[in-house]
């Protein structure tokens, strides 16, 4: 099952983000429902199904965005995007993978602070 839908942004709500989430075939009697509700999807199946969600894991990719991801995010002047998939995990097997389309560019800057460990 795969929902799809818009992050947005601004006053002008400018497409910002592409969100596609496939859900696994263990939550099929809740696809209804889901298709209703907005994100994150998982809180709401760990509270209907009392199945928890342990790990989520994370990759991040620079990527072109594919012609059916341009169309959704009104063709935008690059094809650069920062794809972020993430995979929710329970008892060890991938429930829900999502995938993120960011604008590239300047709309989407990922910061991080590193810090020295100091050997004495």
């Amino acid at each position: 099952f795969l929902l799809s839908g818009l992050r947005l942004s601004g006053a002008n709500n400018a497409p910002l983000a592409l969100i596609e989430t496939f859900v696994s075939p263990l939550f099929r009697p809740y696809w209804q429902d889901l298709s209703q509700r907005n994100p994150p999807f998982y809180s709401f199946l760990e509270e209907v199904t009392g199945m928890a969600i342990t790990t989520i894991e994370q990759d991040i990719q620079a990527l072109s965005m594919p012609p059916r991801v341009r169309q959704s995010l009104a063709y935008p002047s690059t094809d650069l995007s920062l794809r972020i998939l993430r995979r929710y995990k329970a008892s060890g097997r991938t429930v829900l993978a999502s995938f993120n389309w960011h604008l590239g560019e300047e709309n989407f800057i990922f910061s991080s602070t590193l810090k020295q460990k100091r050997h004495d």
